[in-house]
């Protein structure tokens, strides 16, 4: 589940130039980074009510890895912790707080061009 969780995160703080602050500098802060990739999940947030359900999830997920259904099924149970049937907000910021570090390979705190540029290299391998 990690590793296909860090994929779909990987994915969505690159996707984009919006992975680099608005200020425009090279670096993203770990919060920033944070807020990149949840405002970038919270797109499929179909009906638009803060949460992410299941099916919400799924597409995000299918797209964004290409993982079989059952995968991402088991994935979505792992990250829903309260068993409500959705992602919530602190859900979802505490799963991405942890794969964003993950992802500040010398531990400075930040997401700099290089860590940006080393997941992209991930992606096409």
């Amino acid at each position: 589940m990690s590793a296909l969780f860090l994929s779909l995160a990987a994915s969505l703080l690159v996707s984009s130039s919006e992975s680099v602050p608005a200020s425009g500098g090279p670096t993203a802060t770990l919060t920033q980074a944070t807020d990149v990739m949840r405002k970038r999940l919270m797109r499929f947030d179909a009906n638009k009510d803060g949460r992410l359900s299941r099916s919400e999830f799924e597409s995000i997920a299918s797209a964004r890895t290409g993982q079989n259904a059952a995968n991402r099924g088991k994935m979505f149970d792992r990250l829903d912790q309260d068993r409500d049937g959705a992602l919530q907000k602190q859900e979802i910021d505490r799963l991405l707080a942890a794969r964003v570090r993950r992802l500040d390979r010398n531990q400075d705190g930040q997401i700099d061009r290089e860590e940006r540029m080393a997941v992209r290299q991930g992606q096409r391998n």
